[in-house]
This record gives C-alpha cells, sequence and structure tokens, in this order.
C-alpha cells in the first residue's frame, strides 16, 4: 500500500483534462463553456471541465450509436463477451489501489 506522501506525490504528477471524450478524442464543450473542478481539501482548482450540454450529449450519443451499429462488440459472441468483462474485471482488481 502506497504511503499519504507517495499519493501526494503520484497526485502532483498527474495531467488532468477537462475535455469530454467522445468518439475516441478529447474535446471541448461544444458551447466553449467550462467550469472549475475543486479539491474539497486544499479549495485548489484542478482543472477547467467542459460543461458539456444537448450538443454534446447528441454527439456522444450519435457516436455511440455508429460504434454499436458497427458491430465489434453489439454483433459480438455471448461468451467472447463474458471474457472481455471477465479480463476487465481482472485489471480492476490489479489496479484496485490506485482506483
Amino acid at each position: 500500500m502506497k504511503s499519504h506522501q507517495q499519493w501526494v506525490a503520484h497526485s502532483q504528477s498527474l495531467a488532468l483534462t477537462g475535455q469530454a471524450y467522445i468518439n475516441g478524442q478529447y474535446q471541448d464543450a461544444q458551447s466553449g463553456q467550462v467550469f472549475a473542478t475543486v479539491n474539497p481539501t486544499t479549495e485548489q482548482t484542478l482543472c477547467q471541465v467542459a460543461e458539456c450540454d444537448e450538443a454534446d450529449i447528441d454527439l456522444a450519443v450519435k457516436a455511440a450509436r455508429t460504434v454499436f451499429k458497427a458491430g465489434a462488440w453489439s454483433k459480438m459472441a455471448p461468451g467472447d463477451r463474458k471474457r472481455v468483462m471477465l479480463k476487465w474485471a481482472d485489471l480492476l482488481e490489479q489496479h484496485q489501489e490506485e482506483f
């Protein structure tokens, strides 16, 4: 388990992006609007976050629908999807301290 000092050092090395992740890319909100996300302990602003609205949601849903219809996941055999999900669960467990 990491010490408090190790976690503080790790947190200082993180590069936070406040952009939305839509269609495999980080991007600003369509409106260009942002809001600050603040560390409640230190009251330090961590980054400016894209203030997504209906236009951004529409982009995200359209992208998700396109990927779903392409079939890489939706048409995958249930057993294969199970293997992917179990591998993901294993990775989450391996890195649970980070989460």
